[in-house]
């Protein structure tokens, strides 16, 4: 009987331990992620002034690359918004 109990004793502090590591990798994940959607946002918003008049929008190689970047950064805007 008393085996048992020493057992799970040792049992639940190696549980703890695994969790409470876990917990802590999950919350710098979340904060890299966090870190990663402002920076997202921050050039999504600069790239937005950048192009206040529409300068950009014109139909040559420059306009067709700006575009593209613009539309990529939205959809990943998107792809954030929707995990959180």
């Amino acid at each position: 009987m008393v085996l048992i109990i020493i057992f799970l004793a040792v049992y639940a502090i190696g549980i703890s331990y695994a969790v409470i590591n876990l917990l802590r990798k999950l919350e710098k994940l979340e904060n890299i992620l966090e870190e990663n959607t402002n920076k997202y946002i921050t050039i999504y918003n600069g790239i937005k002034e950048i192009d206040s008049r529409g300068l950009f929008e014109a139909d040559d190689d420059v306009g067709g690359t700006f575009k593209d970047i613009k539309e990529l950064i939205e959809k990943n805007l998107d792809n954030l918004n929707d995990t959180e």
